[in-house]
């Protein structure tokens, strides 16, 4: 499509504050920044969807030099692997094993791993003693998960919408993601609405020890401002070709959406 080149050049403008870029050294040096900053970072590969063991296990193999990167840099950032990117879709044994050995290489370089889960996921039960490990989940799946994964000991909640549900919402899934936590385990909501997450950032209970992550492209003013009022906050770094999903799902802008749905039908086999 004779247009294309100029489109994507168009949307890469709309979106490259809310994304990282498309190489590894990207992510790092975002991370780097928000160290600096005195913030966490969370790091996610943009892949498309996996269709076979020889991209769950490039996925993996991704993910794996990403751990390594950010030892020998020594950052404090931790990587989101999505399950369905290390070959859920194909198998649950193949994603599993890809886990196992990506725990294995975050035991030990000392960088923890989450592993996202998607609706219907089954049980990580054989997960549950592991070191450096957590779940993360989207909000509208929490009270499940919550029950489903109780053995873990770490846990990020993902909150998709940006429709604010009420306070009583947000303090609710907030005091049962720290109900039983260990000492040494802070939970982590990501991607809060602003209003739920300032009026959490002001309690005085439980919710104080929360981790609250933002994604990139959120305010500087705002970043600021919740630093200096103590919290704990998470940067999550996306990097990788394939965006255009990613930005779809994420990014706020109306228009961007319809650019991101443009992408990805012109670059469906036979459009």
């Amino acid at each position: 499509m004779a247009e294309e080149p100029i489109l994507e050049r168009v949307f890469e403008r709309l979106v490259e504050k809310h994304i990282s870029g498309t190489t590894m050294d990207s992510a790092t040096d975002r991370a780097k920044e928000a160290n600096k900053s005195g913030m966490l970072a969370s790091i996610n590969f943009l892949s498309a969807d996996v269709t076979d063991r020889s991209k769950a296990r490039y996925v993996m193999t991704t993910y794996a030099e990403i751990i390594r990167r950010i030892s020998r840099l020594g950052l404090n950032a931790s990587v989101q692997v999505p399950l369905d990117q290390i070959g859920m879709g194909i198998g649950k044994e193949i994603a599993y094993a890809n886990l196992r050995e990506l725990l294995k290489i975050g035991n030990r370089h000392g960088v923890f791993v989450w592993a996202e889960v998607r609706d219907g996921a089954d049980s990580l039960d054989e997960f549950d003693e592991a070191r450096g490990f957590g779940v993360a989940f989207q909000d509208s799946n929490a009270e499940r998960c919550l029950r489903q994964y109780r053995g873990l000991k770490a846990f990020k909640i993902i909150f998709r919408e940006k429709e604010y549900r009420g306070r009583d919402y947000y303090e609710r899934l907030a005091k049962e993601v720290t109900k039983g936590r260990r000492s040494h385990m802070t939970p982590v909501l990501s991607s809060l609405p602003d209003k739920a997450f300032w009026q959490l950032l002001r309690s005085t209970s439980s919710e104080r020890n929360l981790i609250f992550e933002f994604r990139l492209g959120y305010s500087n003013s705002g970043i600021k401002k919740a630093l200096k009022k103590g919290a704990k906050l998470c940067i999550f770094v996306p990097f990788g070709k394939d965006w255009a999903r990613y930005a779809m799902n994420n990014v706020p802008e109306g228009y961007t959406r319809f650019l991101a749905g443009r992408l990805l039908n012109d670059n469906r086999p036979g459009a």
